[in-house]
């Protein structure tokens, strides 16, 4: 579904969503007063956040699980690096990274540099990857997506992100996704200014439910769909997405 979160206070504080059929849905939104907004969405989760208090829900509208942390620095939703929670406070690390990225139980950082490895324990550091082929694929804004088991990079500086690349892990190099002739799409949330792309091979053809939302692609190797933000059930059902 696609969904829309009006930010004015007095819009009935609900989320719209609009399924591939065309049909419209409203559902009241938990935690969602004040000086709370919605600043985006992981893993089926809305993340709802209030500037005021600094403190954060993670509220999945399907299963109704909710997250809740408190002492919440505003900064780590607007700068490079990240903030480790711990005993009641957080902790903030500074590093100069393009997009920061969790997968299969690591987390990943990329720049125009290289793509790192973040180690947490004992102490925050990066550790570079040895990535072959990485400075020929000409990245002017490197981010990742991810899609089941692989993790790939796109460039988000173009409205049609068609340079995507598939991180080999067995041969540490990346493979380009046009080259070998693959099919995919994007889904593109374009609330807030954010360049959020997700990836889904299923929806790649040509023809998709989603048209109402498609960006034409005049090469044929994939499609891209834009809209506020979107919202897929089989990242909602499993309250232990929200861990990997």
């Amino acid at each position: 579904m696609s969904i829309f979160i009006p930010f004015i206070e007095d819009t009935g504080k609900a989320c719209h969503l609009e399924d591939f059929e065309g049909r419209k849905f409203k559902i009241a939104l938990p935690h969602f007063a004040g000086g709370r907004w919605c600043i985006g969405i992981t893993n089926g989760y809305l993340i709802l956040f209030d500037e005021e208090i600094n403190e954060c829900w993670l509220v999945n509208l399907i299963t109704g699980h909710e997250l809740y942390f408190s002492k919440v620095p505003s900064m780590v939703f607007c700068c490079p690096g990240f903030f480790k929670a711990g005993k009641g406070e957080w902790t903030n690390h500074r590093f100069e990274i393009s997009d920061l990225h969790a997968f299969k139980g690591k987390i990943y950082t990329i720049d125009n540099v290289g793509i790192c490895e973040m180690k947490i324990y004992p102490k925050p550091k990066l550790v570079l990857l040895e990535i072959k082929n990485f400075q020929k694929t000409s990245f002017l804004v490197p981010g990742f997506v991810s899609f089941r088991e692989n993790l790939y990079v796109i460039d988000r500086h173009i409205k049609h992100p068609y340079n995507i690349h598939e991180l080999d892990f067995g041969n540490m190099e990346l493979v380009s996704r046009i080259k070998r002739g693959k099919k995919y799409a994007f889904f593109h949330n374009n609330f807030n200014g954010s360049d959020t792309f997700i990836l889904r091979e299923a929806w790649a053809g040509i023809h998709s439910q989603y048209g109402r939302y498609a960006v034409d692609d005049n090469d044929g190797n994939g499609m891209l769909y834009d809209a506020h933000m979107w919202y897929f059930f089989d990242d909602c059902l499993n309250v232990n997405l929200i861990h990997e």
